[in-house]
């Protein structure tokens, strides 16, 4: 009978974890920094006091920025909440103790999604009290605030759903929650792209794949926010009403399906994984157990570092995971692919006409594209690699092969170097597809070949940020979520995060490009210079820009610079820090970082003793 037992066991063990407290806390004091940013940016114009019209002007912003950051704590955290909840006893071997029980499917699966959904109301209601006040100002009508907090939710809710049909499905927490992430990517991004792109290129196609993405998009939180905000209203958009409630029914009638599917799929996943063999899904294989795989490709032999070996030739991913992230990765590379080569005709037609250092529109939107792509791309990749660290370590204790791991004669710096040179080695794709993007560039005239240096080195020193700081929690961590939470968050405030502390002083006076210098999003688009870009800072520098263009061209300089050399040197002592660790850690003889042990410390001799009788 619900709630259950699930429920309270749940609910009781995750009330009491000190992560959720600092999660909320931390929550907390993003809104109260929210609202200090606004108030700092209206504050300008107010003199001493506001004036009616500029407390509702600021009312309105807050208002708008508070949902805007709702819907972004539920798109990041809601997956990584629910989707380990089934996968995490399936891998703690505690799964088969549950359906053994008394208890039925809609028992075990609905006690765990309704816990983690208390916690994400729990999230909702912190903001709530603020949006409410905000009312007071004026120019927030209060039906926007419940239909705010009531479309977060059941956004949440869908999330939340499928979330725990993934892990489900899923053998391993990490699985789990990377299927849910790109799922989560695909329901966000994939519309928009069909609804924009398609019509103008496959005209006929799109008449038959209108109705479904046209149902597909209402679902999405663009609806209501291209409705909502000013610059996005589009001349089709019904009233707010209309499309909001259309989204909320959309998002809970799928999310009671998907909830439906894995109440049903529970048992038959356990069994066909416990029985190794393969098992579909709507009739997809999702696991092919113990079976042999088919490699088009041979793997080269063992070699004497045997990590180092398993880390670059195997893979953990499998199941829904797998199926789910190759499906992406060919829509992502279809789209680039075809945009390159648009861009790239143009742009090369326009450059066998004209000079190679002299700019142009078809050059420079090329320029554009490729700074765009390399950024995006880059991200992703970083974020990836940050992930795959921070599950590198911990996954050995999670698979019961941490023993095997510390019994091999290898020293813990040819441990950590093998774990982090794989994690890096599984991007090769993805930075294999950023440099023939570059060549391409270069090849149209729209990259210099120092932006294109410049861009690699950056990307380089991101990557080994992440890796090191990944693999340094997995180290300190005692399980992936913990591992992958902490470094994602460290990630995220200084690649750019703490901006947002930043942002109310940014506004007194001329705002400083030095401000950026950790942002990493903005240290690589800036990065990737064009040859007009090259002449002017670099050759032409001083003759033809002011003398503020000319500050903010050595600001921007100076915090490329500080930004590398900074990243580099966190990950140099990261990646010593993990080394010295490990064995210290796995409670080995201790070595130093260079894998020579420590000399031994003298131990005097003990004196002999003498029987008292004989004094």
């Amino acid at each position: 009978m619900l709630p259950g037992p699930v429920f309270n066991v749940e609910l009781l063990t995750t009330a009491r974890r000190p992560r959720y407290y600092a999660v909320r806390v931390l929550y907390g004091l993003a809104l109260m920094v929210l609202v200090w940013q606004n108030y700092a940016s209206w504050d300008r114009f107010g003199g001493e006091m506001f004036s009616p019209q500029q407390m509702t002007q600021f009312a309105k912003s807050t208002f708008e920025s508070m949902v805007v950051l709702q819907g972004l704590m539920v798109l990041a955290m809601t997956p990584s909440l629910v989707a380990g909840v089934i996968a995490n006893e399936r891998q703690r071997k505690t799964l088969h103790y549950l359906l053994a029980s008394q208890l039925t499917s809609a028992e075990i699966v609905l006690g765990k999604l309704m816990a983690r959904m208390l916690h994400v109301a729990v999230f909702l209601a912190i903001g709530l009290p603020i949006m409410s006040l905000l009312s007071l100002f004026g120019g927030v009508d209060p039906l926007l605030v419940m239909l705010s907090v009531t479309s977060t939710f059941s956004m949440a809710f869908f999330l939340a759903a499928l979330s725990v049909l993934c892990s489900t499905v899923s053998k391993r927490v990490r699985e789990a929650i990377s299927a849910a992430y790109a799922l989560e990517a695909a329901w966000l991004v994939l519309p928009v792209l069909v609804r924009n792109l398609m019509p103008w290129q496959y005209p006929k196609l799109y008449s038959y794949v209108q109705p479904a993405n046209d149902w597909l998009m209402a679902s999405t939180p663009w609806a209501p926010l291209q409705w909502f905000f000013g610059p996005w209203r589009t001349p089709t958009a019904g009233p707010l009403l209309e499309i909001a409630f259309w989204m909320i029914g959309l998002q809970i009638g799928a999310g009671l399906a998907l909830v439906a599917i894995a109440v049903w799929r529970l048992r038959p996943v356990f069994k066909a994984q416990e029985g190794a063999r393969a098992f579909r899904f709507l009739g997809i294989p999702l696991s092919v157990g113990k079976s042999r795989r088919i490699r088009f490709l041979g793997r080269k032999p063992v070699g004497d570092n045997a990590i180092m070996w398993k880390e670059m030739h195997t893979s953990r991913t499998s199941g829904m995971a797998q199926v789910v992230g190759v499906l992406i990765a060919l829509v992502i590379l279809g789209a680039i692919g075809y945009w390159a080569y648009v861009y790239g005709y143009t742009a090369f037609q326009e450059m066998r006409v004209s000079k190679y250092d002299s700019s142009g529109p078809e050059r420079q939107s090329f320029n554009a594209f490729l700074r765009i792509v390399t950024t995006s791309i880059g991200v992703i990749c970083i974020l990836a690699a940050a992930v795959g660290g921070a599950n590198s370590l911990t996954s050995e204790r999670e698979d019961d092969t941490w023993i095997s791991l510390i019994a091999t004669p290898l020293d813990g710096r040819e441990i950590v170097w093998a774990k982090m040179v794989g994690v890096v080695w599984k991007l090769r794709w993805a930075l294999s597809l950023l440099a023939v993007l570059w060549v391409v560039g270069m090849t149209c005239g729209s990259i210099h070949p120092v932006g294109a240096i410049f861009e690699s080195v950056q990307l380089a020193t991101f990557l080994a940020y992440a890796t090191a700081l990944g693999t340094f929690f997995s180290l300190k961590s005692r399980s992936t979520w913990r591992s992958q939470a902490t470094t994602v968050a460290v990630l995220f405030a200084a690649g750019g995060g703490y901006m947002t502390c930043c942002c109310p002083m940014m506004f007194q006076g001329r705002p400083s490009m030095l401000f950026v210098a950790g942002c990493i999003p903005f240290l690589m688009a800036v990065s990737l210079l064009s040859p007009w870009d090259f002449s002017e800072y670099f050759i032409n520098f001083g003759s033809s820009v002011g003398s503020r263009m000319q500050a903010e061209t050595v600001e921007v300089i100076i915090a490329s610079l500080i930004g590398t050399i900074g990243y580099a040197t966190a990950a140099f002592f990261l990646a010593m820090a993990t080394f010295s660790g490990f064995d210290r850690a796995a409670e080995r003889p201790m070595r130093d970082v260079f894998g020579s042990p420590f000399p031994p410390v003298p131990v005097p001799p003990a004196k002999p003793k003498v029987p008292a009788d004989l004094t």
